[in-house]
């Protein structure tokens, strides 16, 4: 079990194994917890709801396809889950 030292201002550094193995990365979000044994510390993703002009469904697919790359381009500091196909939620499998 790798042992951690607290440094200036309360930071402690998590070993390279531990973040090669959770996708940790530079900027990442830890969510810590206490618990009756001691601290947790879990990854978090960040997850960005989708804007209300990419739910507008009268957007043509190629309008459609062009505000969503801006608002990507626009987030890409976030890890970001996109479930599904979202254009296909939005005008179902036979517009694609």
């Amino acid at each position: 079990m790798p042992l951690l030292k607290v440094k200036r201002s309360a930071q402690i550094t998590i070993p390279l194994e531990l973040r090669k193995r959770f996708r940790i990365d530079e900027g990442d979000y830890i969510e810590a917890s206490a618990l009756p044994e001691g601290i947790l510390l879990k990854p978090i993703t960040l997850v960005e709801p989708m804007p209300e002009n990419l739910l507008n469904q009268s957007l043509s697919i190629a309008d459609w396809e062009s505000e969503f790359q801006s608002w990507a381009d626009s987030h890409s500091d976030l890890k970001a889950v996109v479930l599904d196909d979202s254009r296909a939620a939005i005008y179902g499998d036979d517009e694609r």
